[in-house]
């Protein structure tokens, strides 16, 4: 994985990727899948009962920035500069651990969610961990109804005479 650059210029290198990837529970990427693809109000849900456990502090207050979206072209598979996306980051530290989040769009509230949840998820040990596997379970599910939907409309070129 990348080295990532929190706002303020930090590096935080691979400390966002440094837990046991065969242990219990959600690997980091998991997390962040789950993150991303969670209804708002359940987001904010989730991030009120994480603020109940421990002391939360803003590192960073959430900031618009803009990042260049960059895509794989099917033909060559080179990569080129879509264009640039509106996101929303923001940083926070929940009981002394880091969390962070960039979400898209102009979105203050969701960011600050996203990270205190995220920083939830690396403390361990108040039910986070099991809300985010619902909410990925969740999200895979209807991520693959939709492809079943679309899949009867699939055409195979090679079989076209």
């Amino acid at each position: 994985m990348g080295r990532h650059v929190l706002p303020g210029g930090r590096d935080e290198g691979a400390r966002l990727f440094t837990r046991d990837q065969g242990g219990e529970g959600l690997n980091p990427q998991e997390v962040q899948e789950a993150i991303a693809h969670a209804p708002t109000g359940r987001l904010k849900e989730l991030a009120d009962r994480c603020l109940l456990d421990a002391e939360a502090e803003v590192v960073s207050r959430p900031r618009q920035a803009l990042v260049m979206a960059r895509v794989k072209e099917t033909v060559d598979g080179e990569v080129f500069n879509l264009g640039e996306v509106l996101v929303t980051g923001c940083e926070v530290s929940l009981g002394g651990e880091p969390g962070w989040a960039m979400v898209l769009d102009h979105d203050p509230e969701r960011a600050l969610c996203a990270a205190v949840v995220d920083a939830a998820s690396r403390r361990g040990g108040d039910g986070v961990q099991a809300e985010l596997e619902g909410l990925l379970a969740e999200a895979r599910g209807a991520r693959k109804a939709r492809w079943a939907g679309v899949q009867p409309t699939r055409v195979s070129f090679e079989e076209m005479s």
